[in-house]
């Protein structure tokens, strides 16, 4: 009945507002102090934060690194702020103000198509943009801010010069060595200028010992966007994938290492099982 169905949503909603991170005086106090640094300032660290802070004769916020993080983790959950933590050195932890208008920024150079005038060719054809170049083109914002903003948003992976996935939760590697000199590269799929080899067709598994599932979408006429295949393709190199992205079919291990092209990943499991995903 509906009087079941209201209590249901009560109850639901009660569990949501138990569960959320409240919002005390000090966020509100803060988030109102970092949005009077806009337009002019959209990055900053929480050392150059506090630093205001101490200055600001009328501040009644906390100026110790280890209580601001807890403020500036919850404005993050919110949506309203992005705060990207460095474990490696919190006091540089990194805030991002309006990551909207950042990415737009960034997505507008790296991704823009080459009839547009901010194309510019920075990636390899498996993807691949050296950090040098990135830097090169966004000299005032730092690297590893970049790289970890561009990660969470889940647009990248951070590589090495042999293309071997880097885990930045275990070591902060030096980004500013240039690619000649066995340097740090972003692998975006999106980027990927390969065709599917003739020997991962599809239709070269359809034999006996094999099996695969088909995925559609509802409409007749929906389909996939290139952002779906983006995530879907990062989550299967981090997860199930492989550490090592290849483009030579013929250069693959059993394990630990994947082939890319354009619409798809193939790969081998420790028990030699080949596993392939084709968006077509």
């Amino acid at each position: 009945s509906m009087r079941e169905f209201i209590g249901q949503l009560r109850e639901s909603n009660d569990t949501v507002v138990q569960h959320c991170p409240v919002i005390s005086t000090d966020c509100h106090i803060l988030y109102s102090f970092l949005q009077q640094m806009l337009p002019s300032q959209q990055v900053l660290t929480i050392s150059s934060l506090l630093s205001m802070l101490r200055t600001d004769k009328t501040n009644v916020l906390p100026t110790d690194t280890s209580e601001m993080i807890p403020l500036l983790t919850i404005l993050s959950a919110k949506g309203l702020i992005l705060f990207i933590f460095n474990k490696h050195n919190p006091h540089e932890s990194w805030i991002v103000l309006q990551k909207n208008m950042l990415l737009q920024r960034v997505a507008g150079v790296l991704f823009a198509p080459k009839s547009f005038g901010e194309y510019r060719a920075l990636a390899s054809n498996i993807g691949a943009v050296p950090i040098t170049r990135i830097t090169e083109c966004f000299p005032d914002l730092d690297a590893h801010m970049l790289v970890e903003f561009l990660s969470q948003l889940k647009l990248c992976h951070l590589v090495d010069s042999t293309l071997k996935i880097v885990d930045t939760s275990q070591t902060l590697p030096d980004l500013t060595r240039d690619s000649a000199g066995g340097g740090y590269s972003l692998f975006f799929p999106s980027l990927i200028n390969l065709a599917r080899p003739d020997s991962f067709d599809p239709a070269s598994f359809n034999t006996k010992g094999s099996f695969g599932w088909l995925m559609r979408t509802k409409e007749e006429y929906q389909f996939f966007h290139n952002r779906f295949l983006h995530a879907l393709m990062l989550t299967l190199m981090k997860g199930c994938g492989g550490t090592e992205i290849m483009c030579n079919p013929e250069l693959r291990s059993l394990n630990r290492q994947c082939m890319v092209w354009s619409t798809g990943i193939c790969w081998n499991t420790a028990d030699g099982v080949t596993i392939l995903v084709d968006v077509v």
